[in-house]
């Protein structure tokens, strides 16, 4: 009986790249997972890491504070989650921050 465990060749770390590059293009696959209308999102998301790592606290305690999850916080500081305005105030109360938009 044949056995029913499928074996497959592991990838070479070019074979790896050349994946990338075909699924992807020429840019990163990190850059490339990025929307181009979450530029905003992904520079907000930074900012929030950056309060974040300056108060010392974890993303766990940050959605503790927020009354969200920790999976929530990761994603608006990758960017990969659209937001709302009242999200992104209670995270700047948190950091008693004020949130300036300037349209230029």
């Amino acid at each position: 009986m044949p056995s029913l465990q499928r074996r497959f060749k592991p990838y070479t770390a070019e074979e790896k790249r050349e994946y990338i590059k075909r699924k992807y293009g020429n840019s990163s696959h990190k850059a490339a997972s990025a929307k181009p209308g979450n530029i905003i999102c992904v520079e907000i998301g930074k900012e929030i890491r950056n309060l974040r790592l300056g108060a010392g606290i974890s993303q766990r305690e940050l959605g503790m504070r927020l009354d969200t999850y920790q999976c929530s916080i990761s994603r608006i500081e990758k960017g990969s989650e659209n937001f709302k305005i009242q999200s992104l105030e209670r995270i700047a109360k948190e950091f008693n921050k004020k949130i300036k938009i300037i349209f230029y």
